[in-house]
């Protein structure tokens, strides 16, 4: 009974109290953990919902790998950010700076649980993206980030499975339809669930498709935050596109405009590989591209083709179609890329029942482009070409991708078309060409503002600015027309084009790091005779400092982190780093330094108020730290004080008196000094303010809110006798 109890209170660092202890009465082992499970609410020890937990940004630990990491607008419009994974167990919300390059953390939260997959969705119309996340919990997660509360918030949960990571349970892989009408989850064998979303309307009908009321499997609260695009948000009941015996190798989710939306899936069929004892059937199983398409108007799902694929296909990349792109799918495949149209395979399973896909699958390749990868001089024969991560960028004028491969290499994918001047947008080539080589990847992420996010799989994360467009005359390329990659080729051997990889990038311009311990190979506590040895060295005393302290000596280690030539050894101690957002130098020696926020419950912020000899400097806190000038305070001499009242405004005692800047907009009321005393001290809380005067006399002013929240004059005392 003891040892069950002292090992949960270490565990949870819950103190469990029954009354059988309280009345000094003996209890039986198998009767504690019951009568536990009684006394503890549910929620406590419940793992069958994701729960979020909000953690302080500076003090969490920052040292983990990231597994997956995906870009767009969470916060607020045309903002660029990265919601990223760390050890699958966290997600945390990044933000570039477009002028620095500085990595910014906004806002983290615990999940609780097995992060699986994540994908960003954005309704129509809509500025801002909300979280897909699939887990271990068994249910669909829809999140929104809360910029004032710096948070994540749970906009909708719908459970559709048990919890833990089983194969036929969904949650594996997540993907959003590109022009945002739906989503599906999709498990490792069998199941996969499409959800189609919508926008809450003000009549009681329910959008075409939803097949739920609005606001059903919302979450408790989330329509608390009625400004965010989010709260209008509403899922259907989910519409299962099962297929037996097959396993998921990826899934995407196609760029078909505002026709119903397709899905696209790679699957392996190893129908009779289980009753096969001679393993022929497992040995010529083959992989497939099916498509699943959801109509809009039956809602209903529906497999309209499946069309054979390399057995070496993992990864699936939707081309932007629509009227952006010729639309398609890239499928990743080991040493080759294969382009698929798709457009015969939808129009074909449009016109028919086609449940079975039978009428696309018996059609030809028609509009299939195949395309070696460049391959590495040194890379033996036998060794393949794996691609383990790819990104896309988008304009309206252009689009490419990047993809890299095992070995870090990265390759930019265009897509050369008949153009839309003939109304022809059939993809003519398809072009590989060599673009660097960088750290192998998690996760890439290309943003806007002109960054790539670099998700190391070992060693620290990187954030690269882009310095050219990998337009090198002499990088190697590869095109399906000229390899032998052609929809015309047959069996025509593809030649791949050799390169060497580049020691330094040419593309790519390293600007920030994120420290990351992943793997960490072995750990070691700094051992005293270091630093006997160092005392006796020849370095000096400022080095054998940083080197390591003696009253850190029993709380530092030494940490052997990354792999091959980026590999690390660390010393480790206890603490919270700082880290510089923003550096400037002053006009002169300051005499005081405050931090204001612009509403007293406010999480951040918004001011920095500096005081020198005969000036006062305000710089306002934002995504940077610059100088403002209509703070409404006095520039032209020394502060004294300067804080927040409880109504919003800000007050400033200088030596001449009190400056009060209301809130609204409503202009600052300055009370002057009486005679020629000079206020020599002040302070304040919410809605009081005392300063002191020269000659020892304290005036104090409260804050009035019948008559319209002004700073009244409250009281005097001057030492020695009272007024």
């Amino acid at each position: 009974m003891h040892l069950y109890h002292l090992t949960l209170q270490r565990a949870t660092g819950i103190q469990v109290r029954d009354r059988e202890e309280e009345e000094k009465r003996e209890i039986d082992d198998d009767s504690f953990f019951p009568l536990l499970l009684r006394r503890l609410s549910p929620s406590a020890l419940s793992t069958s919902s994701l729960l979020l937990s909000p953690l302080n940004p500076q003090t969490q630990p920052r040292h983990l790998n990231l597994q997956l990491a995906i870009y767009g607008s969470f916060s607020a419009p045309k903002q660029h950010e990265i919601v990223v994974v760390r050890a699958s167990t966290t997600l945390e919300i990044l933000r570039p700076d477009p002028t620095t390059g500085r990595l910014r953390s906004l806002a983290s939260a615990d999940a609780f649980g097995n992060i699986r997959s994540i994908a960003p969705f954005r309704l129509p119309g809509s500025a801002r993206d909300v979280v897909l996340v699939g887990s271990d919990s068994g249910r669909l997660v829809i999140l929104e980030y809360d910029p004032r509360r710096r948070a994540f918030l749970k906009v909708h949960q719908e459970t559709f499975g048990k919890t833990g990571v089983r194969r036929v349970v969904p949650g594996q892989f997540v993907a959003a339809d590109p022009r945002g009408r739906a989503a599906v989850v999709a498990a490792v064998e069998k199941a996969k669930l499409i959800y189609v979303l919508n926008r809450e309307t003000t009549t009681s009908a329910a959008a075409p498709g939803a097949g739920a009321a609005p606001g059903a499997g919302a979450a408790p609260g989330a329509g608390s935050s009625p400004s965010s695009s989010s709260s209008h948000l509403t899922i259907s009941s989910p519409l299962e596109a099962n297929k037996s015996r097959a396993i998921t190798f990826a899934v995407a989710g196609l760029d078909v405009g505002f026709d119903n939306p397709v899905f696209a899936a790679v699957e392996l069929d190893y129908t009779g590989a289980d009753d096969d004892a001679t393993g022929e059937a497992a040995a010529t199983a083959s992989k497939s591209l099916s498509l699943y398409r959801l109509d809009l108007g039956l809602n209903h799902v529906s497999r309209i083709s499946s069309l054979p694929v390399d057995n070496g296909a993992n990864l699936l990349l939707a081309v932007p179609g629509g009227g952006d792109g010729p639309g398609g799918v890239l499928v990743c495949c080991e040493n080759f890329l294969i382009y698929r149209s798709c457009a015969a395979a939808i129009e074909l399973g449009s016109g028919s029942d086609a449940a079975n896909g039978s009428a696309a699958s018996s059609s030809s390749n028609d509009g299939e482009l195949r395309v070696p990868l460049p391959r590495r001089k040194s890379l033996p024969a036998h060794r393949g070409t794996l691609v383990v991560a790819a990104a896309s960028h988008k304009q309206k004028s252009m689009f490419f991708f990047l993809i890299q491969t095992e070995y870090g290499d990265l390759f930019k994918v265009t897509l050369e078309t008949g153009g839309k001047e003939s109304g022809n947008e059939k993809v003519t080539d398809v072009v590989v060409r060599y673009f660097d080589t960088i750290p192998p990847s998690n996760s890439l992420c290309v943003l806007r503002t002109g960054f790539l996010f670099l998700a190391s799989e070992f060693g620290n994360h990187g954030l690269f600015q882009f310095s050219g467009l990998g337009d090198d005359a002499d990088a190697a390329e590869a095109k399906a027309s000229s390899c032998g990659g052609g929809g015309d080729s047959g069996d025509a051997p593809m030649v791949p084009p050799l390169f060497e990889p580049r020691t330094e990038t040419r593309n790519l311009v390293l600007v920030d790091e994120l420290d990351s311990m992943s793997p960490l190979l072995d750990l070691k506590l700094a051992a005293p005779v270091l630093l006997k040895s160092l005392k006796g060295s020849s370095i000096s005393s400022q080095q054998q400092h940083h080197a390591i302290t003696p009253a850190a000596a029993a709380a530092a280690f030494y940490a052997a982190c990354g792999r091959g030539p980026r590999s690390t050894l660390r010393l480790l101690r206890p603490g919270a780093a700082l880290a510089e957002v923003a550096s400037s130098p002053l006009p002169g020696a300051p005499t005081g330094v405050w931090t204001i926020r612009r509403n007293r419950d406010d999480a951040a912020d918004a001011y920095i108020v500096v005081s020198f000899t005969n000036a006062t400097l305000v710089l306002a806190v934002g995504d940077a730290v610059e100088e403002v000038s209509d703070s409404g305070f006095s520039g032209g001499t020394r502060t004294l004080f300067a804080g927040a009242l409880a109504d919003g405004s800000l007050v400033q005692a200088h030596p001449g008196g009190l400056r009060h800047v209301r809130a609204g907009g409503r202009g600052p009321v300055e009370w002057r000094a009486p005679g020629r005393r000079a206020v020599v001290a002040a302070t304040s809380n919410g809605r009081q303010v005392a300063l002191a005067l020269a000659g020892g006399e304290v005036v104090a002013f409260e804050l009035d809110g019948n008559a319209g929240w002004r700073l009244l004059p409250a009281a005097g005392y001057t030492f020695g006798r009272e007024d």
